[in-house]
């Protein structure tokens, strides 16, 4: 009897450490805070799960690992790039801000309604509440990346896909 309960729970171990998302050794040394001071996550395993949410919506569920941040030089909020690779090599990446003005330029642009919030250029990210993604998704024959670029005299984020066969898609969480 002790053996069967014994191998019963190695087995539920086993399948519920599966579907945990390691994190690695390199996303643990990522720094999260950005140069304002503000956290762009409470932790790595909180900026995991965002981005496990977003690689599943543009791949299906994918292994993957956070190769990189980069900040944008914003002075209030947080405006960051997250780069990831997936399980076969592919790389890809989304925006994550908070607290700044923002404009994008896209040829198409999709908002996730599940909140009912709808946020607008030239807004602050954070007047409607929660940080916002952005997501280039390709719907032509080019490697979509997001990018963004700060306007040092008003502060305004400029965020924009890598080429116009991209669509952006704006969460909010």
């Amino acid at each position: 009897m002790v053996a069967i309960f014994a191998t019963l729970t190695l087995a539920i171990v086993g399948v519920v450490s599966c579907q945990i998302e390691r994190i690695t050794i390199k996303e643990e040394a990522l720094n999260l805070t950005a140069p304002s001071g503000m956290a762009i996550a409470s932790s790595t395993a909180d900026l995991k799960s965002d981005a496990a949410k977003i690689i599943a919506a543009k791949y299906g569920k994918q292994s993957f690992e956070i190769i990189g941040i980069e900040y944008l030089p914003v002075k209030e909020g947080f405006a960051a790039i997250v780069s990831y690779r997936i399980a076969n090599g592919a790389t890809g990446n989304f925006a994550t801000f908070e607290g700044v003005k923002f404009n994008i330029q896209s040829q198409s642009i999709v908002t996730d309604t599940k909140t009912g919030k709808y946020l607008t250029s030239g807004e602050t990210a954070k007047s409607n509440g929660g940080s916002i993604k952005i997501i280039c998704n390709r719907t032509g024959d080019c490697e979509c990346r997001v990018e963004g670029t700060v306007d040092g005299n008003t502060g305004i984020v400029t965020w924009q896909c890598s080429c116009e066969q991209c669509s952006a898609t704006i969460t909010y969480s």
